[in-house]
């Protein structure tokens, strides 16, 4: 009835006031812990400290701390949070004044950023070490004791990272996105095989020479498409839809428009069906543009 009371004493003022909260993460030899304090309004206050059952680095557990801090306030759907941290890092990534480049500290930040949509207000800032003194030995204690010792003093466990779904996601982006770059890549091959060492020689001594397929089937599909081509000055260009004639570019070629096209002076980064529309719109055109222009966006380091 006590602990009911004293909850319920907590719960009722969530809505009035700011709650605070004090983090601190460690890492050991022996494994990684983390301590956190809750403070009401009316100064009431929970102490935690958590073990966790997983490697960690320091900023890790820092990250963890956050996340599991943010997890017990909204557990007690506090509204009104405001955070003090001890880590510099973490500090100033969430405060955006630091920019993430690690994995898992993009991980991290992401799922510690999402949790803040949660409260109506939050804030976090960073304390000397020497005022985070409880939460500092609490997540030492965390990181310090095995399960068998000290068994009179509660330590809650956690066996995943706060990140684990995130990090799967990523791996599970990262395979979907080697799947299509390497059919990509096959579709190219095939394509490649196809325009030979030029594809436009063919239409060439057509339109010079008349020259056709010896086989009569072959010779009538292959005039059928030879009907969209004209050659001018020597130079071979394709009918289009829109009225322009598009020029036909061998295979030396097309790899200098791609780039230009995607990434030069005034490309922008287009996705491949883009990226093959506006190639087109400049005037070009080859029989496999719509694969080379996939292939090529997928391989695009900034892209």
């Amino acid at each position: 009835m006590e602990a009911e009371k004293g909850m319920l004493t907590l719960l009722g003022d969530q809505e009035s006031g700011t709650w605070t909260l004090y983090i601190d993460g460690a890492s050991s030899a022996r494994g990684a812990g983390v301590g956190l304090v809750l403070r009401s309004p009316k100064g009431d206050m929970m102490v935690q400290a958590v073990r966790c059952e997983f490697k960690e680095t320091n900023n890790e557990a820092e990250y963890e701390a956050l996340i599991l801090g943010k997890q017990m306030a909204q557990g007690l759907k506090v509204r009104n949070l405001r955070v003090y941290s001890d880590s510099l890092l973490v500090v100033n990534h969430v405060n955006n004044e630091y920019m993430a480049r690690d994995s898992k500290m993009i991980a991290y930040l992401k799922v510690a950023t999402e949790q803040e949509l949660k409260f109506r207000f939050f804030k976090i800032s960073q304390v000397p070490r020497d005022q985070n003194m409880e939460e500092d030995a609490l997540a030492t204690l965390g990181a310090t004791f095995q399960p068998t010792e000290l068994s009179n003093i509660p330590i809650t466990h956690v066996l995943t990272p706060a990140i684990q779904k995130e990090l799967e996601q990523n791996q599970e982006r990262k395979a979907m996105h080697e799947q299509h770059v390497n059919r990509a890549r096959i579709l190219v091959s095939d394509e490649n095989q196809q325009m030979g060492s030029d594809w436009r020689k063919p239409y060439i001594e057509w339109l010079k020479d008349g020259k056709l397929p010896e086989d009569k089937k072959e010779a009538q599909i292959f005039r059928i498409k030879a009907s969209r081509f004209v050659l001018i000055d020597n130079v071979l260009f394709r009918r289009s839809l829109a009225g322009p004639y598009l020029r036909c570019l061998n295979k030396e070629k097309v790899n200098t428009v791609l780039q230009d096209v995607h990434s030069g002076e005034c490309g922008n980064h287009a996705g491949g069906r883009s990226l093959s529309n506006k190639i087109l719109r400049q005037g070009y055109f080859w029989p496999t543009i719509r694969a080379y222009a996939v292939n090529h966006a997928k391989q695009c380091d900034s892209c």
